[in-house]
């Protein structure tokens, strides 16, 4: 059977320790709290190991995440972690971390992505409770990492099991994906996991893409009826325009005519009266000169008349 993990300081004395690929895990408790700090750096290509008294450094690039456990009773839970006292600080801010509420309402939070470690890296020698591990590279290594999680979390941490579960597959899930080296041919399930979630990221971001550009459509056909709309109702009313206007042109027209009409009527009856009156006024005179005419002819008769008498 495979070695799956082993004490790391054993294991470099034993020249045990792998310079293809490994997983390193550190713990740091305080004492008489439950708050306590988890590290976890996985490397690739080692050129050479560095050993002291105190701390065994790693020629190789690396990728690290943190993992903070703290307790209800933390008094500065307010404060990010990266400025709290250094046995209790993590380089990170609470925007960096998934941060899991507990069933006892212990914290734990850890790195959303990893951080870069270049050229080198060192672990310190454990103290005390404190423990360093190599986790091998292994087919099974998501199990052994979930179960050394959960034990460490509810063990040491007083992190509830159900919680302590849940966090540690969460964590390693992400190690498993997110730290491992995918270019490494005895990597296959982790270049799997990677290509996995990859593909369900790109189809994350293709759904959301399609999302966007149908909204995008019916937000376009949207403002393409609302603007026929628009138009049909500039038509509508500049249409109404035209006929109102033709209409009141129509009435003023019709008003103008009654109106010449009228005026018409008026100097036609007007001439009538005036020819009716000259009319009369003629008759009149004729009739005038025709009495003249009588009385000077009577008068004349009359004046012949006498002449004779006289003779």
């Amino acid at each position: 059977m495979a070695l799956r993990a082993m004490e790391l300081y054993e294991a470099y004395e034993k020249n045990m320790l792998p310079k293809d690929e490994g997983y390193v895990i550190s713990a740091f408790y305080l004492p008489d709290t439950p708050y306590s700090i988890l590290e976890v750096i996985s490397y690739s290509e080692v050129k050479n190991f560095f050993a002291s008294n105190d701390s065994l450094t790693f020629q190789s690039n690396g990728k690290k995440i943190y993992i903070l456990v703290e307790p209800s009773s933390y008094n500065h839970k307010s404060q990010e972690p990266y400025v709290r006292p250094s046995k209790y600080q993590i380089p990170l801010r609470f925007n960096d971390l998934n941060i899991y509420t507990c069933k006892n309402q212990y914290k734990v939070m850890y790195n959303k992505e990893p951080q870069m470690v270049m050229t080198s890296f060192t672990v310190l020698k454990p103290s005390g409770n404190n423990f360093s591990l190599i986790v091998f590279q292994q087919d099974d290594i998501q199990q052994t990492l979930s179960r050394l999680f959960q034990s460490a979390l509810h063990n040491e941490s007083n992190v509830p099991m159900n919680d302590s579960k849940v966090i540690g597959e969460d964590l390693a899930e992400m190690i498993v994906t997110k730290l491992c080296w995918p270019n490494k041919k005895t990597n296959k399930k982790a270049k799997k996991s990677v290509e996995k979630t990859s593909a369900k990221e790109e189809k994350t971001t293709s759904s959301k893409k399609s999302t966007a550009k149908k909204t995008d459509s019916k937000s376009t056909a949207k403002a393409k009826t609302t603007e026929k709309k628009s138009s049909s109702a500039k038509k509508t009313e500049a249409k109404t325009s035209s006929s109102k206007k033709t209409t009141a042109k129509a009435t003023a027209e019709k008003k103008t005519s009654t109106a010449k009409k009228s005026s018409t009527a008026k100097s036609g009856a007007k001439s009538t009266k005036t020819a009716s009156s000259t009319k009369k006024t003629t008759a009149k005179k004729d009739t005038n000169a025709k009495k003249s005419t009588s009385k000077k002819s009577t008068d004349d008769d009359k004046t012949v008349v006498a002449t004779k008498k006289k003779k």
